[in-house]
């Protein structure tokens, strides 16, 4: 009979996930950042499917939700903010900026647990 992992080693925190998007980010850091319309667009999505993959990778009880804004740096800032109602002991949400000379970025995550366990079903 197997036993079900503890909360302990499900557990997630928000330094293991910065760290899992900084990660995915720094891979595709020599990518085309200032391409326009159709390019930029896959560019976004190649952003989006690296992170869900390495984040799924984790195999962690939890379900993500990854949003990217991305803009072109003419000298304007970059403000993005996300709320949410969420379970401090057990989710997590964090906000990863990247920039370079052409672009400004943040990532954000919410790592929300499933809590499976001790629910009898």
């Amino acid at each position: 009979m197997e036993t079900a992992p503890s909360s302990a080693s499900t557990a997630l925190d928000a330094e293991e996930l910065t760290e899992v998007v900084r990660g995915a980010l720094s891979t595709l850091a020599d990518a085309s950042w200032d391409a326009h319309d159709k390019a930029s667009d896959a560019l976004t999505s190649a952003v989006l499917v690296h992170v869900l993959k390495a984040l799924n990778g984790l195999a962690r009880p939890y379900k993500y939700a990854v949003t990217f804004c991305a803009q072109q740096r003419v000298g304007a800032a970059l403000h993005v903010a996300c709320g949410g109602r969420r379970d401090s002991a057990r989710d997590v949400i964090v906000s990863v900026p990247y920039e370079n000379e052409t672009i400004q970025t943040v990532l954000s995550v919410c790592a929300s647990h499933l809590g499976l366990e001790g629910t009898g079903a």
